[in-house]
């Protein structure tokens, strides 16, 4: 009796604890989840099921079953009542994240109890990126997944939107550790921007956490200089590859170019402890190449470039336009081949122009501008020629640096074009290949400059000695026709029962210069233009005459068989053919209005000449004969083309300081000259210079003076006293200003 006495007071006593009397209905659940854990293979969650009747006490010995709105997750146990708290633990395993609802079910009813309970089993995961290496073996990289609620074993897999046929990853699925950490290596031979997900394997609508990685070469690219090689250029390329953790030795790489004229050595090269691999790059063809890089066990798309421009070297100068009137187009500058056996160049020949530029804007008078040529690497092989059938390796081609008008707008030039200047002094750009038995002194393969001088041997100037140093002066444009007008100053002398002419003769030159006096040869003359003029003893006649082409006039005015070129001379090394016109008055005595000089009585006269600056736009240089001036107008073709013919200036050596205004010289002069430009040199330097020489009476010792005087100059031994008697000064022409004829 005792220890059932003892049993009931114990279970009243439970009753009276919880509140209830043990008949109390459940009226209600309430669903606590707990944290989610690992076990298996499986999420698993506690979920504590309190049941309560109508007054919120808990209700014990109630069978409850948990149900989940997902097929995924089961429970464990199934069914299980209420203990004394109205308290019954479920663990909930499931292979799906997300957030299902579970929900509480009597089992003696099926009835649902409570309200349904969301649980959260997307545990958060993180990832992270360690630095992208750059090895032999292609691009690696570090990663670290984690879960971020620090839970150990899950398994966690790595994925690649590339696949695993672009981007391995080892371990494929890896353990969460106590951290709750996991680290992967991502292997790739291809560049790109593969995304990495990282997802707890085998698990459904599992969260995911992304990262994008970036594969890829930091290529820095160094260009050497070029180098002209003969023929072609080459230069020296490097390149440095780094990753995000340094530079990147030990790589095999290999450059290419996009053009088949191009040669890369070495055929690989590997990336040293700094990074850096260096090839030699060399071609014989103009253009842009764009050099690609290839790095052994990577795929980079699109591969490392850059741009090499290769071409041969530069050649810069300047012009001047001084030609008044002179009529341009299309003005360029260019190398263009010469025959040296033609002495200029021949815009018929096979080898023209190896490179121009146009000279914009286009030139005006008094204009001046720069100019720079881009040479070829390998000139045309129909330019080169062997001077020496003895050394018939070595050949040379040679260009003159001139200007010309392009009239047919080929940018090339070709027939039809004009030569405005000649190439600037002796200078010729060549160009050699081989070399000779004995070569002259500075000779080297490919440009280089040639000073020729009569017989002896050529000097040679490297390219970048004269490079920018090239002028050019644009002298023989075409002008317009004009008109011809001055004065004739009559004297008392004439003779009567004649008319007057104006006249403008054009001379032989030849002839005249080969030393024979007797201009009016038959046949070595004829009348340009002329015009009836009035006499009057002792006065002042307006005259005015239009100058036409001579060689538009030549075909009606020309001696039987003549033509203009029978009356130009080419003799001169790089002068154009000029002509001598000489400007007179004569008695046409024979009344036929043609100028027929001669000894008999009724032959034409010639009474009165002048100086006639001449060449339309550039001062003529006079050529004194026997007192008789002629003006050596220079002609390429026409009349109305012009260039400055300079003869070379004389010299005189030093014999020594007479006194501040005078010096003895070692050279006799025509006395009687003064105001002449002079210069006094020592070498290439001009230690002194002026414009009012005076050359003396012709008395011993031979000497000069100036005005102005020779303070502070003491004579060394090779000083020279150049004159250039007025050579050098140019005044440009005016066809508005009077050229006045005088008579006796």
């Amino acid at each position: 009796m005792r220890a059932g006495l003892c049993m009931l007071l114990a279970g009243l006593l439970l009753v009276a604890c919880n509140g209830s009397d043990g008949g109390a209905e459940p009226a209600d659940v309430e669903l606590v989840a707990g944290d989610v854990t690992w076990r298996e293979g499986a999420l698993e969650v506690e979920i504590t099921a309190t049941v309560l009747d109508a007054d919120g006490l808990a209700v014990p010995e109630v069978l409850l079953r948990m149900r989940s709105d997902r097929s995924a997750d089961a429970f464990s146990p199934a069914v299980a009542p209420t203990d004394a708290q109205g308290r019954v633990v479920f663990a909930a395993r499931t292979t799906e994240a997300g957030y299902p609802k579970y929900q509480a079910v009597l089992e003696d009813s099926g009835e649902p109890l409570g309200d349904p309970l969301e649980v959260d089993l997307g545990l958060t995961l993180g990832l992270e990126t360690g630095e992208v290496r750059l090895t032999s073996a292609g691009f690696e990289v570090d990663m670290h997944g984690r879960v971020e609620a620090g839970i150990a074993g899950i398994p966690l897999r790595l994925e690649s939107d590339r696949g695993s046929e672009l981007d391995s990853v080892d371990p494929a699925v890896a353990t969460t550790g106590a951290d709750g950490r996991a680290d992967f290596t991502l292997r790739s031979h291809t560049g790109g921007a593969p995304m990495l997900d990282l997802t707890m394997d085998g698990i459904a609508n599992s969260n995911v956490a992304s990262t994008l990685v970036i594969l890829q070469a930091n290529v820095s690219w160094t260009l050497g200089d070029l180098e002209w090689t003969v023929p072609g250029a080459q230069l020296e390329v490097s390149v440095l590859i780094r990753d995000p953790a340094g530079v990147a030795a030990g790589l095999t790489v290999r450059l290419s170019s996009d053009r088949q004229a191009d040669a890369i050595a070495p055929e690989s090269a590997e990336t040293g402890a700094d990074g850096t691999a260096s090839f030699q790059v060399s071609s014989q063809e103009d253009g842009l190449a764009t050099l690609s890089l290839e790095i052994d066990a990577v795929e980079l798309d699109p591969a490392p470039s850059t741009g090499v421009t290769f071409c041969g070297p530069r050649l810069s100068g300047g012009w001047t336009f001084p030609q008044p009137g002179g009529l341009v187009s299309a003005v360029r500058v260019g190398a263009i081949w010469i025959d040296l056996s033609a002495g200029v160049p021949n815009p018929d020949a096979e080898g023209r122009e190896i490179a121009s530029v146009a000279v914009e804007p286009l030139p005006e008078l008094g204009g001046e501008g720069s100019f720079e040529l881009v040479l070829p690497m390998d000139v045309p092989e129909g330019d080169l020629y062997a001077p020496d059938p003895q050394s018939p390796d070595f050949r040379i081609a040679t260009y003159g640096v001139l200007a010309y008008d392009d009239l047919d707008a080929s940018e090339d030039f070709s027939q039809g074009d004009a030569v405005l200047s000649v190439p600037p002094g002796q200078e010729l750009l060549t160009y050699a290949l081989g070399a000779p038995d004995t070569p002259p002194p500075g000779l080297v393969q490919g440009y280089q400059f040639m000073h020729i001088s009569g017989d002896a041997d050529p000097e040679i100037f490297p390219l970048e000695d004269l490079a920018d140093q090239q002028h050019l002066d644009i002298r023989m444009a075409p002008c317009p026709a004009t008109t011809l007008r001055g004065q004739v100053h009559f004297g008392e002398a004439l003779g009567a029962g004649s008319d007057t002419r104006v006249a403008v003769v054009v001379i032989n030159t030849g002839m005249l210069l080969s030393g024979n006096n007797n201009i009016f040869e038959p046949d070595e003359y004829f009348e340009l233009a002329a015009a009836d003029v009035a006499f009057e003893a002792g006065a002042v006649v307006d005259y005015e005459l239009a100058m036409p082409d001579p060689h538009e006039a030549c075909l009606t005015r020309c001696p039987d068989g003549k033509t203009m070129d029978d009356f130009l001379y080419d003799g001169i090394p790089e002068v154009p053919p000029f002509g001598v016109f000489v400007p007179l008055v004569y008695l046409d005595k024979d009344g036929d209005d043609e100028l027929h000089p001669g000894m008999g009585q009724n032959d034409d006269q010639v009474v009165g000449m002048a100086r006639l600056d001449f060449g339309c736009g550039s001062q003529m240089i006079e050529w004194l004969d026997d007192g008789l001036p002629f003006i050596m107008a220079v002609m390429f073709p026409g009349l109305n083309q012009g260039y400055n013919h300079i003869r070379e200036p004389l010299k005189a050596g030093i014999v020594s300081k007479l006194d501040d205004h005078s010096l003895e010289i070692d050279e006799a002069l025509e006395p009687g000259h003064s105001g002449l430009p002079f210069r006094i040199e020592r070498g290439e330097e001009v230690v002194l210079a002026g414009d009012d020489l005076d050359t003396g009476d012709g008395s011993q010792p031979m000497q000069v003076s100036s005005a102005a005087g020779f303070a502070g100059y003491s004579p060394e031994a090779d000083d020279e006293l150049v004159i250039t008697v007025l050579i050098e000064q140019f005044e440009a022409l005016d066809f508005d200003s009077p050229y006045d004829l005088v008579t006796p």
